[in-house]
């Protein structure tokens, strides 16, 4: 019984996806939202809480369809100087299964905010140094991420 009500559900997820991707309104969806990402400093003490926001826009005249396929939105991640991957804030968090679609009016912004403790995906403090920080939607096409240099004195 578990096993056919799991199969519905997928069966439907694909349905409402091809729904989404073939519909009329096919041609929005090629078009991608400018991502922008922000620290609060380029330059914190060790310990110090890293506040990090995640910004979608739309630049376009016309309405941008997000397709996502969990409860995710965005993520972010930081590497070391070597581009050693340190930590993730998806790292230790669960998200709904379920596909998604977010609509993206002209002029409009979707913002995410989140905190970096200066701790690895062990919870390990990191050492001083320059670190990578990206950070990106989670949507199905991927439209791109922005990367940013801060440094741990």
């Amino acid at each position: 019984m578990i096993k056919k009500i799991g199969w519905l559900l997928l069966f439907f997820s694909f349905i409402s996806l091809g729904q989404l991707s073939f519909g009329k309104n096919a041609r929005v969806m090629e078009k991608s939202p400018s991502i922008d990402l922000y620290a609060n400093k380029s330059v914190y003490r060790a310990g110090e809480p890293v506040e990090l926001t995640v910004i979608a826009a739309n630049r376009s005249k016309t309405a941008i369809k997000l397709i996502f396929g969990s409860g995710q939105s965005f993520d972010l991640a930081v590497a070391d100087e070597n581009n050693n991957a340190v930590w993730q804030w998806s790292h230790d968090r669960v998200f709904t299964m379920a596909v998604r679609s977010v609509e993206l009016l002209p002029g409009q912004r979707l913002k995410f905010n989140a905190v970096w403790r200066q701790a690895d995906n062990n919870d390990q403090p990191v050492k001083r140094g320059k670190y990578f920080v990206r950070g990106w939607l989670t949507t199905t096409s991927q439209p791109g991420s922005q990367k940013k240099l801060i440094t741990i004195k």
